[in-house]
């Protein structure tokens, strides 16, 4: 196993480059079977993750490209937007009831169907996620960062992987590269990298995985460029600080069989002397092993 190293450092936070827009609906979402539920903009989490979308907002469309009352931008994040429950089409909020007023009636400016107020709350109880993972995703919409601590996770890697395995369960790309640069900024911090335990999770095989876990891989298998990602995030990351004799001893077992086939490829193609092979001078270096055997013989 990898020796853990460890140096003072300082809470990291990695910025989104993108500037939040709240909305004024509230959405409480319950995780699991606990009472204990998070209170969160439900525009604000459904801009960013399609799968919160559909859970809250039904049918709506992707927040993007500009009002089709007074074709402005929608993505300005300083009005508030609303949409129609039929079609799904984005609309500034003030847009709308300008409209309303001046056609007399309540419907849509794109589908013509009858206009249905939404309630300011909502509330939505969700089985396959998890309480930790979700808390650290409603920290990063809200303050841009992607934060932990150093004394509570104790160099453990597995609640970063984890939470990126959640940015893959509700599609949210933006939160998986923003873990990925926190893993960065942590090795920076504190010289502390994945260990086995986190790999084997990214890789599947991981011993203690409970039913949120096997939700999670279920649903990377079907999302397999973002979770070759991750897996690729970790060959580079150990290409890059590990130490030959990691893999020396028993320890080596520990590892999934396909991260040390990946690692072994990403070594071949990165080897410095693959394209500079002579067969003479391996001819010589036999003879040499040769008499070498010889005298150990």
């Amino acid at each position: 196993m990898p020796p853990i190293r460890s140096r003072a450092g300082k809470n990291r936070a990695v910025q989104r480059r993108f500037t939040p827009y709240f909305g004024n609906k509230i959405a409480d979402i319950f995780l699991g079977d606990s009472s204990r539920h998070f209170t969160i903009h439900a525009d604000l989490i459904c801009k960013s993750s399609p799968y919160f979308r559909k859970k809250l907002q039904g049918n709506r469309k992707e927040i993007a490209g500009s009002c089709s009352i007074c074709f402005d931008d929608l993505d300005t994040g300083d009005q508030q937007l609303t949409y129609c429950t039929t079609c799904g089409g984005n609309f500034h909020e003030e847009c709308t009831t300008q409209w309303f007023k001046q056609s007399r009636g309540r419907l849509c400016p794109l589908c013509r169907g009858l206009w249905s107020k939404r309630c300011k709350n909502q509330s939505v109880r969700l089985l396959s996620l998890c309480q930790n993972d979700f808390a650290v995703y409603r920290d990063w919409l809200y303050s841009g960062h992607v934060t932990y601590d150093h004394a509570v996770q104790q160099d453990d890697f597995k609640p970063m992987v984890r939470a990126y395995l959640f940015s893959m369960y509700v599609g949210d790309v933006k939160f998986g590269t923003a873990v990925l640069q926190a893993m960065l900024d942590w090795y920076e911090d504190k010289g502390s990298y994945p260990d086995q335990d986190a790999v084997a999770l990214a890789y599947g095989t991981y011993y203690d995985e409970d039913a949120i876990d096997r939700c999670y891989k279920e649903n990377a298998a079907n999302n397999l460029p973002g979770l070759h990602r991750l897996q690729r995030f970790l060959v580079d990351t150990y290409m890059a600080v590990a130490h030959a004799t990691w893999f020396e001893d028993e320890d080596w077992h520990a590892y999934p069989h396909e991260f040390l086939r990946d690692l072994v490829v990403a070594m071949y193609y990165k080897h410095p002397a693959k394209n500079k092979w002579n067969i003479d001078t391996w001819k010589a270096e036999l003879e040499a092993e040769e008499w070498s055997v010889q005298e150990q013989n």
